[in-house]
């Protein structure tokens, strides 16, 4: 009986361990795609400002020749 009693806590003690790990990889997923949009968006603020600073450029350029 106690062999049979170790065993289903030991069994239990595993599937809790399962259970909140797989959780944890949710949040961690989540988390991951949350933080690749916020990049993307940056990414795009940052082309803006690059094509901006290369018209100046040009114009400058433009302005000396």
């Amino acid at each position: 009986m106690r062999v049979r009693d170790e065993l289903k806590m030991t069994i239990s003690a595993y599937q809790t361990l399962y259970q909140s790990s797989e959780t944890f990889a949710m949040r961690k997923q989540i988390q991951a795609e949350q933080g690749k949009s916020e990049l993307e968006n940056k990414i795009k603020d940052l082309e803006k400002q690059r094509d901006v600073l290369q018209e100046k450029v040009s114009n400058s350029c433009s302005r000396c020749a």
